[in-house]
């Protein structure tokens, strides 16, 4: 039986390496590209009292849209307000540094159903822009109890209205009306 060889020359070798290594290289940058790796960003805090379902890495929204991630979280040693327990370091894309104020408001908001959030920043207007390390000022989210308790005066004055109504005597149908 005759035994087949292929040779590949050094040459060919070198040059299938060259184009392997261009590849990966390629397919590397574009992915880095593709992460944000190449943005430039700058870091914000914000302290909150709890991170339940927050995770390093978790989006940062503003508009609903991916702005940055949660850089690092932290306990606040000796922390005086149980509003101030955690801080969050937030890493921000540089091109939305004009959109984020001292009026500006981050929250901590579900994430898909799974019980993952996000932070959800709120645009600020009018506010002094918040410099690189600055503090975005927090405010919790409001929850459906809250805005159903909200609603409990409106609901209790038309159950008022409702009840006067009913105990209203009614008009005598046959009677016919008086025409002076």
């Amino acid at each position: 039986m005759a035994t087949i060889t292929l040779r590949i020359s050094d040459k060919v070798q070198t040059i299938a390496l060259i184009a392997l290594l261009a590849a990966s290289c390629a397919w590397g940058v574009q992915h880095l590209a593709v992460t944000g790796f190449f943005v430039p960003k700058y870091l914000l805090r914000v302290y909150v009292p709890s991170t339940d379902g927050l995770a390093q890495g978790a989006p940062v929204l503003l508009y609903g849209m991916r702005v940055g991630d949660v850089a690092a979280m932290k306990p606040v040693e000796n922390a005086a307000d149980p509003q101030r327990r955690i801080e969050l370091l937030l890493r921000i894309q540089r091109r939305f540094e004009n959109e984020i104020r001292t009026d500006s408001a981050a929250t901590l908001i579900p994430d898909g159903i799974l019980g993952k959030r996000a932070v959800s920043v709120r645009r600020g207007s009018s506010g002094a822009i918040i410099a690189p390390g600055g503090e975005i000022p927090f405010v919790p989210a409001r929850k459906l109890s809250d805005l159903v308790g909200g609603l409990k005066p409106e609901i209790d004055c038309l159950n008022a209205a409702i009840k006067a109504q009913d105990n209203k005597p009614a008009a005598n149908p046959a009677s016919p009306p008086s025409h002076p």
